[in-house]
């Protein structure tokens, strides 16, 4: 987080980088972690001070990177409790003043960084934005980029509170199992019953 507030102003901060990240590990086309640099920094890349800050970014967004698949992989996982967290938001990091908002900020990024995530890279999501029984989820993450807008608000509030509830999470986890499942047990060298 810190070093990414350091960056200049067009460079994407935390929470949208975690959302480009989990889209990332999410999307039907395997990605390399590296290709993020193409949406921090642009085609024209970044300028390292010399190579030691090189690769320090390259062993933070590896570490976060491979944080992240965790979040993801337990969310995904059979025996996952109900409402297992996908994305890198918790509660206890924002101050009880005002954490509410900032959490709801943080959340507002962190979708607006996945959506990012398909408008970089298009054809490694191929359908998958347009397959109508995904569009629910999709539209989850539309109001959660666009949360500036009321109507966004009152439409997330009573998916929200609707049941079952429709909420980012819930929506990030259905795009997971859909576009990227879990092999089979034996392919995890599990052995077969």
């Amino acid at each position: 987080m810190e070093w990414l507030d350091a960056e200049p102003e067009s460079v994407p901060r935390f929470y949208q980088v975690s959302g480009l990240i989990t889209a990332m590990l999410i999307c039907p086309t395997v990605l390399s972690p590296l290709k993020i640099m193409e949406v921090l920094w642009g085609e024209q890349g970044r300028v390292w001070a010399d190579e030691d800050e090189a690769q320090e970014f390259a062993g933070l967004l590896m570490a976060y990177w491979n944080q992240l698949n965790d979040l993801v992989q337990n969310a995904l996982a059979p025996d996952a409790p109900p409402g297992e967290r996908i994305f890198d938001i918790w509660e206890q990091d924002f101050p009880e003043e005002r954490g509410g908002v900032a959490m709801a900020v943080a959340t507002m990024e962190l979708a607006r960084g996945f959506k990012r995530a398909t408008e970089a890279w298009p054809e490694a999501w191929g359908d998958a934005v347009t397959r109508p029984d995904l569009a629910p989820h999709w539209e989850v993450i539309g109001w959660w980029a666009d949360f500036d807008r009321k109507e966004n608000r009152d439409q997330m509030i009573a998916h929200a509170e609707s049941s079952p509830p429709n909420t980012l999470n819930g929506s990030l986890i259905a795009l997971a199992r859909a576009l990227r499942p879990l092999p089979p047990a034996s392919w995890h060298g599990s052995p077969d019953p």
